[in-house]
């Protein structure tokens, strides 16, 4: 079901909590998939899956007023056929799938369904001074960094990076908000550093960024 059109300046993001089942998904869409994408289809065999790679497709046609097919690159992320002036990126956590798109901007986008497991991997993407572990709020300042960083990945894939030093919210001062715009620094593989935009919000029940 889409649940959701945000424009965010030249970025346009959809979101689809994937109520339905698969088979419910393949009818809504059998109509506009390519011959090869029904056969890559029907090569999955986890349910969930299905459903999210279905529900992308949909979004996409909902975006675009049609829908031209999804390839991938040598990184695997998703590219439009025949679109090339439209970076699209792609996101899926239980049960909700986003997609962002601009013909302006290299964009990705993260969605993370908050729980209580980002605190048994905190370590494995951030520095010990980018949080205070008594923050009241630490649940949410840890999804929002998290998404943050796996956005601001999906914009610039930066090869051989970690996400402690390559991937930063350097000035991130989280005030319990849970809809406000940040700065990202992204190191660059010649050095360089580059800035972006990363816009997060929640959305039914989840933590969402949108890095630019």
């Amino acid at each position: 079901m889409l649940i959701q059109n945000i424009d965010i300046e030249d970025v346009k993001i959809a979101f689809w909590r994937t109520d339905e089942s698969a088979d419910e998904l393949y009818v809504m869409s059998v109509g506009f998939l390519l011959d090869a994408e029904i056969a890559v289809y029907q090569s999955f065999k986890n349910d969930r899956r299905r459903r999210e790679w279905l529900a992308t497709r949909i979004l996409v046609k909902e975006m675009l007023g049609n829908y031209p097919g999804i390839d991938y690159d040598a990184d695997g992320a998703p590219r439009l056929i025949g679109y090339d002036n439209i970076n699209i990126s792609v996101s899926h956590t239980d049960g909700m799938v986003a997609v962002a798109m601009s013909d302006k901007f290299r964009v990705g986008i993260d969605i993370e369904r908050v729980t209580n497991r980002v605190l048994r991997i905190k370590d494995k993407f951030l520095h010990s001074d980018e949080y205070d572990v008594n923050d009241p709020n630490l649940l949410q300042l840890l999804y929002i960094q998290w998404c943050a960083k796996e956005a601001m990945y999906k914009t610039y894939n930066v090869k051989h990076y970690d996400y402690q030093n390559t991937y930063t919210l350097p000035e991130f001062h989280f005030d319990g908000n849970m809809q406000g715009i940040a700065t990202g620094k992204v190191v660059t593989e010649d050095g360089n550093v580059k800035d972006l935009m990363v816009n997060y919000f929640e959305i039914d029940g989840c933590v969402c960024c949108v890095a630019y």
